[in-house]
């Protein structure tokens, strides 16, 4: 018999990256206007929008955020604002939850790195996450264990697993509620 697990609710991308010193001090003072938010969110090749580095050879150029990614680079559901069902192949719903229990949590923050600078971006997004088939004979919810990931605070779902085998999955898609990033010097 096949079973549907489906996550859905608001999550989204988010990473976490290491920016060099000339990076780190061009931008810290642009945090606030326009500049470097339609450097990382719209293009950072296009001149307009008042992006003040458009050549990849600048030492200062930071590209798209969601490439600034060295240490973790995430997508899908907040573990505290997500809805996870299982349906059989007729539709009805087996099993259900808004409070997944996580076997474990791998961490990132920023001040458990080394000294340096850092970048973390993200957007936040509501819909579907995660779809993924399971076939066995009869589902048991004891065999389902879900895993997270945590950069600065925003814990994902990053990983399922089904009586020991990780599941694959796809998304059924999602909406763009926001994005931002922070810059971060550890001394």
């Amino acid at each position: 018999m096949t079973y549907e697990i489906t996550i859905n609710g608001y999550g989204g991308e988010v990473v976490l990256g290491k920016l060099t010193k000339e990076q780190y001090d061009f931008w810290v003072d642009k945090q606030d206007d326009d500049s470097m938010n339609s450097h990382l969110f719209w293009d950072p090749y296009e001149e307009d929008e008042g992006n003040p580095v458009t050549d990849p050879d600048d030492p200062r150029f930071l590209g798209y955020w969601h490439d600034i990614d060295s240490i973790e680079h995430l997508n899908g559901a907040q573990v505290d604002m997500c809805y996870i069902e299982v349906k059989d192949d007729s539709g009805n719903i087996v099993w259900e939850t808004e409070e997944p229990k996580i076997v474990s949590t791998e961490t990132f923050d920023v001040d458990e790195q080394d000294p340096g600078y850092y970048f973390k971006g993200w957007t936040s997004e509501k819909g579907n996450f995660y779809i993924a088939e399971i076939e066995t004979d009869s589902f048991d919810s004891t065999k389902l264990r879900f895993y997270a990931t945590s950069v600065e605070g925003d814990t994902i779902i990053s990983r399922v697993e089904y009586d020991g085998e990780e599941l694959d999955y796809d998304m059924d898609g999602t909406t763009g509620k926001g994005q931002g990033f922070e810059l971060h010097e550890m001394v």
